[in-house]
């Protein structure tokens, strides 16, 4: 039997920094230097690794974690300074980018959101818990899936189901957080509660409070994020499942992320709502294209009121009418927010 140790050497070039993936660590574009294949390197400063991890915990519960909706860890290495983790480049970035750039359909929501809930669910059945569940953890691969990524604060739980973490990133906090030391995959499912949130209504509102600070009392009320605030497309099935797994009371959430992902599957409605708002002229617009035509509705203020109209385009014709009934004028933007709920609901 051949028991010696060997070391051998390993390079690879960073190429560019694509940002700070968590409080202690970079990650780069680098090319490995064996195959001449670009990768993604994940950089750890080894001295602010957790007292309670092993230098390669997150590699090793990576490998440990291999399904289709898993970001891969290809193989992990070290200097005196640093833990280096590799993994596939994916051109398409994270799922954080993309919601900066676009709001998702609700087909898109529901897509994205089944994928990394069955990445979750996967490792729960392992006995994780993830701990970091966020937009910028999750990546879109090369064939449009959505990834689970960055297991650094990744733990075991114990045999009754319960893991300790000596360390938390502040930007989606749970409400047990602030109530227990001991923690169960219901963590998990708040986190994926609040990604959902962000993909149903975009980043900036979120963003601009999480900067300005939220207070353990505001997480603890449920008063962050405001569980009633939605764009009108976001049917109420979708809005349903975000408020059941953003319960204050872990023991109120789902008992298991099959059980969120079920509900979100049924999600049927208002699938292809295309919505964006024109930065220059700040008219919101909502966009359905089928086979035969495309209705449009837009909504903009003038002179203190809220206006909306709608038109179809018949493809066949290439003629665009009015569609009459949405057309109306609202005091406030609820108001019209209300209105257009009810337009879009319309078949």
């Amino acid at each position: 039997m051949l028991t010696d140790l060997k070391v051998t050497e390993l390079s690879f070039k960073l190429i560019e920094n694509i940002g700070a993936e968590g409080l202690n660590s970079n990650t780069f574009i680098a090319q490995d230097l064996q195959l001449d294949a670009t990768l993604v390197i994940k950089q750890v400063e080894k001295q602010r690794i957790p007292a309670d991890s092993t230098y390669f915990n997150e590699a090793r519960l990576l490998y440990l974690s291999k399904h289709p909706n898993v970001m891969e860890i290809q193989y992990g290495s070290q200097d005196d300074k640093y833990i280096y983790l590799a993994m596939p480049y994916l051109k398409n970035g994270s799922l954080n980018a993309l919601i900066d750039r676009k709001f998702l359909s609700v087909r898109e929501i529901v897509q994205y959101g089944l994928d990394f809930l069955s990445a979750i669910h996967y490792i729960h059945t392992k006995g994780l818990i993830h701990f970091d569940i966020k937009p910028s953890n999750i990546i879109i691969n090369d064939a449009g899936k959505a990834v689970l990524t960055d297991f650094g604060l990744a733990k075991l739980t114990d045999s009754y189901g319960f893991a300790k973490t000596s360390l938390v990133y502040p930007t989606h906090l749970t409400p047990e957080l602030f109530m227990a030391g001991s923690y169960t995959s219901q963590y998990d499912i708040f986190q994926a509660g609040l990604t959902l949130y962000r993909m149903c209504n975009g980043n900036k509102e979120f963003v601009e409070k999480f900067k300005s600070g939220v207070t353990p009392e505001e997480v603890l009320a449920g008063t962050f994020p405001d569980r009633n605030k939605y764009l009108p497309h976001i049917p109420n099935s979708l809005r349903k499942i975000i408020k059941n797994a953003l319960k204050i009371n872990p023991d109120d959430r789902y008992k298991a992320i099959l059980h969120m992902m079920n509900d979100l599957s049924d999600v049927c409605e208002n699938l292809d709502w295309l919505y964006e708002i024109d930065l220059g002229t700040n008219i919101q617009k909502w966009t359905e294209d089928n086979e035969n035509s495309v209705r449009s509705l837009n909504l903009y203020e003038l002179n203190g009121e809220w206006k909306t109209e709608g038109y179809k385009f018949t493809k066949s014709s290439g003629n665009t009418n009015r569609i009459n009934k949405w057309f109306s004028t609202s005091r406030t933007l609820e108001e019209a927010y209300t209105k257009i709920e009810t337009i879009l609901y319309e078949r």
